[in-house]
């Protein structure tokens, strides 16, 4: 029996490859045949044939989830052949709603936060409740030891919080821009207090139900539903580029290689420690892997560690993560130093102590790396999405 992985070649850098094909590699470790099947014109045809010999299938971020659905049929593939679907979410439940619906006896959501699960339960109608499931490094070492370059490595897309908050104060829609100034105000506060907070959680606190009022006058709708799913899909991003600008502001005076786009406010200052590139497809880019202080990395939200960390962790290189992860409770004691926060000079000092001493710090790293992988394996996750699958099949 198979298990079909579905692929998407066309995402911003083409994350999704590297993914499945890292995916099919740990399926056959496990003694899984697996197949990589990419999201083209004739996917549906190719689910029908392959359906009789296949256990489950597995996509990203709710890719193929309508597979089958057209404007007069409603029926997903997976109910029409009882094929179980397991979906992995590393984005937030409210980006692309339609990928994280949940009235399908056959279909499993599984999501790389706490608090991704926590949101897609609360504020979706769901037949199988989303689960938080730790993600495994399910990647190889791709550099084999090979440091070089005395840098730190950013790999991080920017939207400018200057220009988000120039559209927003320009805004027509002026209950929105206000609620939202106030929102990007608070949860940069939230952050300065060590990144220990769900900035969906402060939203949720500051949507008070006189302001829901006046946002169904302005926005035209009656959906209180709706309304909360667009304001935190506009303040989603907020929290990282927040904390990614931090980044580069903190240390400017420290080497590091900024892999990306959107950083033509901070390229202009022309800053000589700081060289700016282009972000080419992930799977082509393990070498910001291999600097000798290695990679910083900017979590989405504050209790996920997030897939550059897990890189780092397949090559056995060094990393500074910007996430407030529980290490203490999900893995143990003695890690605290690979973790920064955005309170004053925290960042600088985590640097420049990988800058006196970077070997030490990358011994750290790998010892972490290697208790990562003996408490969250690839092996565990696969036989607990197998679990979930046999499940779903029970229907």
């Amino acid at each position: 029996m198979y298990i079909a992985i579905l692929n998407w070649k066309n995402g911003e850098n083409d994350p999704f490859t590297l993914f499945s094909n890292c995916l099919k590699t740990n399926f056959e470790r496990a003694g899984r045949p697996a197949v990589v099947v990419n999201l083209v014109e004739n996917t549906l045809q190719t689910i029908r044939t392959l359906a009789p010999s296949l256990s489950f299938v597995f996509t990203w971020q709710g890719l193929g989830l309508n597979l089958g659905q057209t404007e007069t049929n409603k029926t997903r593939i997976w109910d029409e052949l009882k094929i179980p679907l397991i979906i992995n979410h590393g984005d937030h439940p409210c980006h692309m709603m339609a990928h994280h619906r949940g009235d399908s006896d056959y279909v499993q959501h599984i999501y790389a936060a706490p608090s991704f699960a926590l949101f897609a339960n609360k504020h979706i109608t769901r037949k199988n409740a989303a689960s938080f499931l730790q993600s495994p490094s399910l990647f190889s070492n791709e550099i084999n030891g090979n440091f070089a370059g005395n840098h730190f490595v950013f790999p991080k897309n920017l939207d400018d919080t200057q220009q988000t908050l120039t559209v927003w104060r320009e805004a027509e829609q002026k209950v929105l821009g206000h609620f939202l100034l106030a929102a990007f105000e608070t949860i940069q506060y939230e952050l300065t207090l060590r990144n220990q907070r769900d900035h969906h959680q402060v939203i949720d606190e500051m949507l008070l139900p006189d302001i829901v009022e006046h946002l169904k006058i302005e926005l035209n709708t009656d959906s209180e539903y709706l309304i909360q799913l667009h304001i935190h899909a506009l303040l989603d991003k907020v929290y990282r580029n927040i904390l990614s600008e931090h980044v580069v502001t903190e240390l400017h005076d420290v080497p590091i290689k900024i892999y990306g786009r959107g950083w033509d406010r901070f390229k202009a200052k022309n800053n000589p420690k700081h060289e700016y590139l282009d972000f080419d497809k992930v799977g082509d880019n393990a070498f910001q892997f291999s600097s000798h202080f290695g990679v910083l990395d900017a979590s989405p939200i504050y209790d996920n560690l997030h897939d550059r960390t897990l890189r780092a962790i397949g090559n056995q290189s060094s990393f500074l993560s910007g996430s407030g992860w529980d290490f203490e409770n999900m893995l143990g004691n003695g890690f605290g130093n690979l973790f920064f926060n955005t309170q004053s000079g925290n960042l600088l000092a985590n640097a420049e102590r990988v800058m006196t001493a970077p070997l030490q710090h990358r011994e750290q790293c790998i010892a972490f790396s290697n208790a990562y992988r003996q408490r969250y394996s690839a092996y565990g996750y696969i036989k607990e999405i197998e679990r979930m699958s046999e499940s779903l099949r029970r229907h």
